[in-house]
């Protein structure tokens, strides 16, 4: 009648295991017991050697039963009390059942903020380089989150669903006229779902693009570095034995391809992979063939010394003074003798498909001007500048670099010489073809370069650096604030750090400008958040390590 009790209540020391083959070898009922006492013998010996063993412990439904053929009287009773706590749980379950859809569909609610949350996220995921795929930041965290929202996206429809089935039901049993809290809530619920539903159905193609980003993360070292390691071998030893350069040691680049030298200029360039595909130069003439879907082409600008500014003359200047300029204007002077380090700076003025494959858009233009892919950017502001830049692996060069280039070594107004006259076939200006259609309010009628609007890139002559439109085309913005020359330029890379409130620095006139305001050392300055047809940008870009 009575169970033997747990052999641990007098041993505690012992096993679970040996408790139980004890516990087995003593049951009531002969089919528990071992069948043999080889068995029992064949689990004590499982027990010494650490093995599982095959007596099994009696479970709840086991001593359940074994307790109702014992008191069934007592069992009937027990049955009863389950059945009142199964049926008060019940309640309570569904009660509780009810409150967690709830909770579940606010938590669903906090989903709202992730599309835009990704998409801000997804902006700070460049330039492209293998480093921003791992990490808690990177790109598989990025796709994670992604994914894992969208797979959420049947219950936020579900949820919609029920809350046009609540709003129906509400609506048929309420008087005309009426709108309760609970209908204002459920409306408000309503709209959010919905915008919700709209940013989880453009979340695909954002995880598409995400994709194709980290295959090119993956790519760039590999279609830069590791395919043109012979190039940049070569043109790192040529960069070093090239006087113009003093003694530079120049690392490989990430996403650059060595170009060779320009022909004409003598310096190295290089085709930026980050921004489009790889530049060819014809074998026979050495010219570069750019098109639309080629990436940005950059100069390696040999450092130096260099006088900033320009002064009027005062007729005691002797012939050839440097930077005497008639044009020249009050905030460009006092002069500045200024030291920079080499620098990468775009050959060409910023293409519409370069900025494109950086924004995956155009800004359009106010006045419906037709931007074409091989066109400079314009109506472009300073920080969309910044912001776009930056994702294709480049910068806004200083003042002082941009002035650098422009001059390529020369002191005379424009890098043409003294007379504006020199700028034929260098330069897109306010000029006949623009005054014909009385456009502004000021031209060059000396001069016909043939257009009235901007110019496809490297229309025009190139300076001794090799860059193109540094005079006219679009005007180019630069780093700095628009601050006096008192401040002091920064060793290296010439720049002077202003406050962040005053307007940004743009250079080299454009097809809105005359000659006199094209010069090298004109200065200009609009907002920061603000656009014009005659602002564009040329990239510039900082050595890696």
């Amino acid at each position: 009648e009575r169970e033997p009790a747990d052999p641990r209540r007098d041993a505690p020391s012992i096993t679970l295991d040996l408790a139980t083959v004890v516990a087995t070898a003593l049951a009531k009922e002969p089919g528990r017991r071992y069948a043999t006492a080889a068995a029992f013998a064949e689990d004590l010996a499982r027990v010494l050697r650490d093995e599982p063993v095959e007596a099994r412990r009696l479970g709840p439904l086991g001593r359940l039963a074994r307790f109702a053929r014992r008191k069934p009287a007592a069992a009937a009773l027990v049955v009863v009390v389950v059945a009142a706590l199964v049926g008060g749980l019940w309640l309570t379950e569904t009660k509780n059942a009810e409150l967690s859809l709830q909770v579940e569909e606010n938590t669903r609610l906090s989903d709202v903020r992730l599309p835009r949350d990704l998409a801000d996220w997804d902006d700070r995921l460049f330039p492209l380089s293998p480093a921003l795929i791992p990490g808690p930041q990177g790109i598989d965290a990025w796709l994670t989150l992604a994914n894992a929202t969208l797979a959420r996206r049947p219950l936020h429809a579900a949820a919609l669903q029920r809350i046009g089935a609540a709003d129906s039901r509400r609506a048929d049993a309420s008087t005309p006229g009426g709108t309760s809290v609970e209908s204002v809530a459920l409306s408000w619920r309503r709209d959010l779902l919905t915008e919700l539903l709209k940013d989880l159905d453009a979340l695909p193609q954002r995880i598409a693009g995400m994709q194709e980003r980290r295959a090119r993360c993956l790519s760039i070292a590999e279609d830069s570095l590791t395919t043109h390691a012979d190039d940049w071998a070569r043109t790192v030893a040529e960069i070093a034995a090239d006087p113009r350069y003093g003694g530079l040691r120049l690392a490989p680049q990430l996403g650059l391809v060595p170009l060779g030298r320009d022909r004409t200029s003598g310096l190295f360039e290089f085709c930026d992979l980050r921004s489009g595909t790889l530049v060819p130069r014809d074998p026979t003439t050495g010219r570069l063939k750019i098109t639309a879907e080629h990436g940005i082409v950059y100069v390696l600008v040999p450092g130096g010394r260099f006088t900033m500014g320009a002064l009027p003359p005062d007729g005691d200047d002797a012939a050839g003074d440097p930077n005497i300029d008639p044009n020249a204007g009050r905030f460009e002077r006092p002069l500045v003798e200024v030291k920079l380090d080499a620098f990468f700076l775009g050959k060409f003025e910023l293409t519409t498909a370069q900025w494109r494959r950086g924004a995956g858009t155009i800004r359009a233009a106010p006045d419906g001007f037709d931007q074409q892919p091989l066109h400079p950017i314009s109506y472009a502001a300073w920080r969309e500048c910044v912001a776009i830049l930056g994702k294709l692996g480049a910068k806004l060069p200083t003042e002082a670099q941009w002035e650098y280039a422009a001059r390529a070594g020369t002191t005379t107004p424009w890098w043409t010489g003294v007379a504006a006259s020199s700028l034929v076939g260098a330069a897109n200006l306010a000029d006949r073809s623009a005054e014909a259609l009385g456009m502004f309010q000021a031209y060059d009628s000396w001069l016909d370069d043939g257009f009235a609007g901007p110019a496809v890139i490297g229309r025009f002559k190139a300076n001794a650096f090799g860059l193109h439109d540094v005079v006219g085309n679009v005007a180019e913005w630069c780093r700095d604030e628009f601050l006096t020359y008192e401040a002091t330029p920064e060793a290296g890379d010439g720049f002077r750090p202003g406050q962040g409130v005053q307007p940004r620095i743009y250079r080299g006139g454009s097809y809105e400008s005359v000659s006199g305001r094209a010069t090298s050392a004109n200065r200009e300055a609009l907002r920061a958040n603000s656009s014009a047809g005659r602002i564009g940008v040329r990239p510039f870009r900082a050595f890696d390590g």
